[in-house]
């Protein structure tokens, strides 16, 4: 008689290669949850790991090319600046994504990327891949997608590393092009109230990249203001609408007020609404010109 003994070996997998994760549109609305505390588990997946959601079919994904037939690894999901969109919407690390989600107050995001199928074209229409907006959480779940234009704004406000070109318009007639560098942003909040009150405070300095029509200096700076007013109040309004702190004016407030905040999570409702913000003061300074003459008398730039 042979005896024969079978022995089977259990071999673990290995991640310290990957260098991005792609979650599914599906998997992030209904298993999120499951998903990333198992990955925040996994010793050997490095917390500078890089996520991303998209809609799209992964497959097709991940063999998608970048631009003059280079090879997938250097496509913006791989790519250390980020790519196409380098000063805008980057890649979110593991570790930074999961010390906002574990936040009780505030906002995760993750960024989307899909394949952009319109924009080149060699001969044909040719496929890149892009990040086209945020994938927004608040309380450990999914809440929305923020399109490109507002996420733009929204990591303007809270990455030093980005700024942002404006058209600088009057009346639906252009005035200037101009570039902002990330802003200093101030929230003030109210004493004594029970729940988020507060104002904004934003400091801005830019260039005059082109002027189109001659202007008052203080005009300029004015309609600038203004028109920056007006995207942090939509950035705001798009959050009340969705339940979600776009502006993570929840994050510092709970810090300072523990006790407020305990009383706050009891009611287990939203802590923001419509007057919670009480007003926005913007100050933009013009310090490069670019050729442009400004003449201090007059209040006017000229070429």
């Amino acid at each position: 008689m042979v005896n024969f003994s079978i022995t089977f070996f259990h071999f673990r997998l290995f991640f310290d290669h990957v260098i991005t994760f792609v979650i599914s549109k599906q998997l992030a609305e209904h298993k999120f949850k499951e998903v990333i505390e198992e990955i925040g588990r996994n010793r050997s997946i490095r917390h500078t790991l890089r996520l991303a959601i998209s809609e799209d079919n992964l497959g097709e994904l991940f063999s998608t090319q970048a631009l003059f037939q280079y090879p997938a690894i250097y496509t913006v999901m791989f790519r250390k600046n980020g790519g196409l969109y380098q000063d805008s919407i980057k890649p979110m690390l593991l570790m930074d994504f999961l010390r906002d989600y574990y936040e009780p107050m505030g906002v995760s995001k993750i960024p989307i990327v899909k394949i952009d199928k319109k924009s080149w074209k060699a001969g044909k229409k040719y496929p890149v891949l892009i990040y086209n907006g945020l994938a927004i959480f608040q309380k450990q779940k999914l809440m929305k997608n923020l399109s490109f234009k507002d996420a733009l704004i929204m990591n303007w406000l809270f990455d030093k590393k980005v700024s942002i070109e404006e058209s600088v318009k009057e009346n639906g007639r252009l005035i200037a092009a101009v570039k902002l560098d990330a802003p200093k942003m101030k929230v003030n909040y109210e004493k004594g109230s029970l729940s988020p009150k507060f104002f904004i405070e934003l400091t801005v300095k830019g260039d005059l990249l082109e002027q189109v029509e001659q202007v008052p200096l203080s005009k300029l700076t004015k309609l600038i203001e203004e028109e920056l007013k007006r995207k942090v109040e939509d950035l705001y309004q798009e959050g009340i609408n969705n339940k979600t702190d776009l502006l993570n004016i929840g994050e510092k407030w709970y810090r300072k007020r523990p006790k407020r905040y305990s009383e706050l999570e009891k009611n287990d409702s939203f802590y923001l609404d419509q007057n919670s913000l009480t007003s926005i003061k913007v100050k933009a300074e013009i310090f490069h010109f670019n050729g442009y003459k400004y003449y201090k008398g007059e209040d006017i730039l000229s070429n």
